[in-house]
């Protein structure tokens, strides 16, 4: 391959959809794109390694060894570093191999901290009998050798945050649910797994995606499970290569990424901006790891400073707390931050819990201390004025379901929030069927968590693309309202409930992104939700003054959304 190429009170509404709805003004459901077609994204790739992937192959003796080694190792390290949190199961670790030989052990080194002032850590990886006795190249390069090793007790997958999404936008590109005129300017590290895949896109997608490599080495993640006291369910603990910085080697080619409508970044790219003009030119799409949350916010709050274009984020709700307490950190050396919920500052509470009591209601006091929350992230981050409807900020609150705030051509915010389908329910198993997969490629007895995050953010990202209001009035029956709060509603709650259903739909498939989504069934896809939308949006759009709900009972979920102006 080329090094570069062109590639309170609430008001509750439930709806089930009929077959015989009265046939919309248009039949004609195209996604069309907003004035500025083009995506930007710099990745630097990640192999990802799941280890022992297959249960035939190891007793459960012996699955039970391995396992508690990974607690052991996160334990130790929790214990005795402050490289990772109670919480915390991602580890920024180097790793190289103590040997070349795979006997009952396989030996790790693990290098933490910062460079020439390293913690060194060894692990001995129990290894089932089937895994052991491969010799490794002793001839080979470090990094190959390491390759061999891990490939040989795992599972292969390219991985990283943004490789996921660019995967899943190219999933939508060849289902043909971005519009024709998308191209994607990607700016990437060599990495065979990623390479290999991007070979076997179609010619007429790939053309349209702009491929420039980086000279930035990859990235490797070993991921184990292990026994989780905390949870009483298995984690998976995940050992990642430390991010290496893409600015000096992104710094030519930043003019590039200025032309697009928004750029996709594991760390922000603000450096680049050498002056305040080239600042307001662009936008960041930024869905950090942990590490890169606080840098993050820093060159945020100097973004704003300068009058530059705000970020969009996608974070979790623990990680979205931290980022508005680092942006105060730094508004409180300007001055001291007004209070934006009228309470003592002391008494503030800071949260992003799921809206609904035990009963499945809504709980006030919740969504009165989520909108201070929100007001309080843009008391420090003023979004600018758009035409199109926006989608600045979305925070998961893990399988609670999680949250997006929308942003009319008004100005006006909403918060919205859904709630994850229940497992208990025949919701999932609804939401599966209309794929019509008869490989069962996605099916209820997987659960994938990784790639979760990241799934529900390419949509996010998409909502930016897409016109998503034009493409809801496309689905507007003659007995629905022509009043434009109506679209502005049921826009809302097409982007919640497409997050929810593509969120859904990984973490039922076994891969990291939508491949396992059939193409020909994605654009269905999209207008099942959009016609659910519309449904829950009739019993809403007059409501939302103040904090009201919808229910969908097909896929079983709960819709919440209020004005928070």
């Amino acid at each position: 391959m080329s090094k570069e190429r062109t590639v309170g009170s609430a008001t509750c509404v439930a709806h089930t959809l009929s077959v015989t709805n009265t046939p919309p003004v248009s039949k004609k459901h195209e996604m069309q794109s907003v004035d500025n077609p083009l995506l930007g994204a710099v990745q630097v790739n990640v192999v990802d390694y799941k280890a022992f992937p297959d249960p035939t192959r190891a007793t459960p003796e012996e699955v039970a060894q391995h396992e508690d080694a990974a607690k052991q190792l996160l334990l130790s390290l929790r214990k005795n570093t402050n490289f990772v949190g109670p919480k915390q199961e991602k580890v920024a670790a180097s790793m190289r191999l103590l040997n070349t030989q795979i006997g009952d052990k396989l030996g790790l080194v693990l290098r933490l901290g910062a460079e020439g002032d390293e913690y060194l850590k060894e692990m001995k990886i129990p290894l089932p009998q089937s895994y052991r006795g491969k010799g490794i190249n002793e001839n080979a390069s470090d990094a190959i050798r390491l390759h061999e090793a891990l490939m040989h007790i795992s599972r292969v997958d390219p991985g990283g945050n943004v490789p996921n999404m660019i995967r899943n936008i190219v999933h939508a590109m060849r289902a043909k649910v971005m519009p024709t005129n998308v191209e994607v300017r990607l700016f990437s590290t060599y990495e065979p797994v990623f390479n290999e895949w991007m070979e076997g896109v179609p010619e007429d997608v790939r053309e349209r995606i702009h491929l420039k490599y980086l000279e930035v080495d990859s990235r490797k993640a070993l991921h184990m499970k292990y026994p989780n006291d905390m949870t009483q369910s298995k984690g998976t603990l995940g050992l990642v290569t430390p991010m290496h910085s893409t600015l000096s080697e992104m710094g030519k080619h930043f003019p590039k990424l200025a032309e697009c409508n928004h750029a996709l970044v594991s760390e922000s790219l603000t450096p680049l901006a050498k002056n305040n003009q080239d600042r307001a030119t662009y936008t960041e799409f930024q869905n950090p790891s942990s590490a890169f949350r606080d840098q993050c916010a820093i060159e945020t709050y100097n973004n704003r400073l300068n009058q530059g274009e705000n970020p969009i984020i996608s974070m979790n709700d623990e990680e979205m707390v931290k980022f508005i307490e680092a942006l105060e950190r730094r508004e409180a050396v300007q001055g001291k931050r007004a209070n934006s919920s009228g309470l003592p500052e002391e008494e503030e509470v800071l949260t992003f819990a799921k809206p609904f009591d035990e009963n499945g209601q809504l709980h006030e006091q919740t969504t009165s201390e989520v909108t201070a929350s929100f007001r309080r992230y843009f008391s420090v981050v003023h979004p600018k004025a758009a035409k199109n409807m926006r989608f600045p900020v979305s925070v998961s609150c893990g399988r609670e379901g999680g949250y997006h705030v929308a942003i009319d051509p008004n100005g006006k915010k909403y918060a919205i929030f859904s709630s994850i389908p229940d497992e208990t329910t025949e919701g999932p198993a609804k939401m599966i069927k209309l794929l019509g997969d008869p490989e069962k490629k996605i099916n209820l007895a997987k659960e994938q968590t990784m790639g979760a995050g990241d799934s529900v953010a390419t949509i996010l990202s998409m909502a930016h693309i897409w016109d998503v209001q034009k493409y809801m009035e496309s689905f507007r029956t003659k007995d629905q309202t022509m009043d434009e709060r109506f679209i502005t509603t049921a826009s809302m709650i097409f982007i919640s409930l497409i997050s929810r259903y593509a969120g859904a739909m990984l973490f039922h498939s076994d891969k990291c992104d939508w491949s396992d989504i059939p193409e020909d069934k994605f654009p269905k896809i999209l207008e099942e939700t959009a016609k659910r939308a519309m449904k829950l949006a009739e019993g809403t759009w007059k409501n939302t003054a103040k904090p009201t709900m919808a229910f969908e009972p097909d896929w079983n979920i709960r819709v919440a959304l209020w004005e928070m102006d």
